[in-house]
């Protein structure tokens, strides 16, 4: 972030996400505003990503906010995995969490719900964010440190 961060106590939250939860590929950068600058620390507190709902992140820094709302995007806000796939699916990482295991990602970002038909737990995870107090949105609570 370049300066002291300041966590957010409305945006962060515990997630429960089921076999069933909706999903999309998408970035957070659109969702907070122009020039806001943020890290999500996610924590699992179950196991995730193999009998129950991870994340799917591409392993890749983007520079730019990745077109939505494009054919076969599921929701307006989402990318289409068409638009996913040319990134290079290669670049599509799904980690394996255990309890308390995390990750790390900023509001460029580009990631979805990881869900499969052989998942059959829920899972719940922490998400925990983090502003640059200089480019704080004002619509979240802060807590600076």
């Amino acid at each position: 972030l370049g300066e002291w961060p300041a966590l957010s106590v409305k945006k962060s939250t515990l997630r429960r996400a089921t076999p069933e939860s909706d999903t999309g590929w998408h970035q957070d950068g659109p969702f907070l505003g122009e020039g806001i600058h943020t890290v999500n620390v996610w924590t699992s507190l179950t196991g995730a990503g193999d009998d129950a709902p991870g994340v799917d992140i591409f392993a890749m820094p983007l520079d730019h906010i990745v077109t939505t709302g494009t054919e076969g995007a599921p929701h307006q806000w989402s990318v289409s995995p068409a638009e996913v796939a040319t990134y290079g699916v290669e670049n599509i990482a799904r980690p394996i969490f255990e309890p308390g295991d995390g990750l790390m990602f900023d509001q460029m970002s580009l990631h979805a719900t990881a869900i499969d038909p052989a998942m059959t737990k829920d899972r719940y995870a922490l998400e925990t964010w983090f502003f640059g107090p200089s480019s704080y949105p004002m619509a979240q609570v802060p807590i600076v440190f």
